[in-house]
């Protein structure tokens, strides 16, 4: 039983490495999203007898690319709302201990796999009909807002791997555990989702000492990672990254932020339509970064 016991825990252990790696590379590719959305681009806009348009029978395009759009917004309101309510109710479950708000909990996770996929298919539709209808407008856009873009599918696949483990995982991560696997897991989760409140931290602190705010907070996160490690590795006690349950909620709390960057970043493509930015009315052009066309609303103050 030792033996099998040590096998077990050989398991976990390579396991929780095989997926460390992998995080290392999808991080490698979003610092060269991130590279690539630093760096300035010219892009002339379309005049409008360059301007190329599709043809959709009977409704007409605008009509088509209106009901497929009101489908997809609906139910992605849905994939964005629900999870949030569903965390709430799970962390008052495990801090009361009532089951009730568990189990109310996990039945609200059951819609949305459905939900999500019928999300999907239906923003995939959209896609296909505004690269039909709308041609010239998405060349436009594509060549601005592309490092977006490839972050919003990494953010996408993101979404979808912590919703189903959020799921499927409910009933496995309860109780405590003292695998290694288990504790690296649960720091690196916990250091992930406590991300945003760091960098908020580091750019208070960027301020004073005269430091940018990223680098900052990237070393404050690997500090706060290697902080709770050695206080999860601590011989002969039981910690807060032992309990399964919290691993789960940060599940939870990363399946949220999945969603809400993902609605930050489509909402920008459609706002700088509205009001662009980095735009050379007199060369005809659109000069600038990828973040000053997401940041885009603007006031003039003359």
């Amino acid at each position: 039983m030792r033996v099998y016991g040590g096998q077990r825990e050989g398991q976990g252990e390579r396991v929780a490495w095989r997926r460390a790696v992998v995080v290392s590379l999808l991080a490698l590719v979003v610092l060269g999203v991130l590279a690539a959305a630093a760096g300035a681009v010219e892009v002339p806009i379309p005049k409008k007898e360059e301007m190329v348009y599709g043809d959709f029978p009977l409704i007409g395009r605008r009509v088509a690319v209106w009901v497929v759009a009101q489908l997809h917004l609906m139910f992605g309101a849905f994939v964005v709302g629900v999870p949030l309510f569903i965390l709430i109710i799970e962390i008052m479950g495990a801090a009361t201990k009532n089951p009730r708000y568990d189990d109310l909990a996990h039945e609200f996770t059951r819609l949305l796999s459905v939900a999500f996929s019928t999300t999907a298919t239906f923003g995939g539709v959209l896609v296909f009909f505004l690269i039909g209808l709308y041609p010239t407008l998405m060349d436009f856009l594509a060549r601005i807002f592309f490092p977006s873009m490839v972050a919003y599918v990494l953010l996408f696949f993101g979404e979808g791997f912590s919703m189903y483990l959020y799921y499927y995982g409910w009933e496995a991560l309860k109780g405590v555990s003292r695998r290694a696997g288990t504790v690296l897991a649960t720091a690196f989760l916990t250091a992930l989702v406590a991300y945003p409140f760091v960098l908020l931290l580091s750019a208070g602190l960027g301020g004073l000492l005269g430091v940018a705010a990223f680098p900052l907070s990237y070393v404050l996160t690997a500090l706060g990672f290697v902080a709770l490690l050695a206080y999860g590795w601590r011989p002969g006690r039981l910690t807060f990254l032992h309990h399964q349950k919290w691993l789960h909620i940060c599940l939870g709390i990363l399946l949220n932020y999945f969603g809400l960057i993902l609605m930050m970043i489509s909402n920008s493509w459609a706002t700088f339509m509205t009001s662009p930015a980095g735009i050379d009315l007199d060369a005809g052009v659109f000069r600038g970064t990828v973040w000053e066309a997401v940041n885009n609303f603007h006031l003039d103050a003359h």
